[in-house]
């Protein structure tokens, strides 16, 4: 029976978190209105995307994550090979 405590413990956590995420991202809501009111929109959107983006990379380097690029995505061989392909989206708008 322990099986069973478990999976009442865990549906009990994610309907707990869904209560958490809806209050989230109604403070969300509010806490945009306010920072609004003293910056830009771009000016928030870069501020939020930078904050996330520090978080991200943060979570990655506690979790363990390797970070560095493996040589094939760092060459520019990639792109080129899909600039100039027959059915690349670049090729297509410029033929039309």
């Amino acid at each position: 029976m322990p099986n069973r405590k478990l999976k009442g413990d865990a549906a009990t956590t994610a309907k707990l978190l869904v209560v958490l995420l809806a209050f989230a991202w109604g403070l969300n809501w509010v806490a945009a209105a306010f920072a609004l009111r003293e910056l830009t929109p771009w000016s928030l959107r870069v501020v939020g995307s930078a904050i996330g983006a520090a978080t991200l990379f943060l979570a990655a380097i506690v979790s363990g994550h390797n970070l560095r690029c493996r040589a094939e995505i760092t060459s520019t061989s990639w792109w080129r090979d899909f600039s100039t392909s027959p059915d690349s989206r670049f090729s297509q708008v410029s033929h039309s």
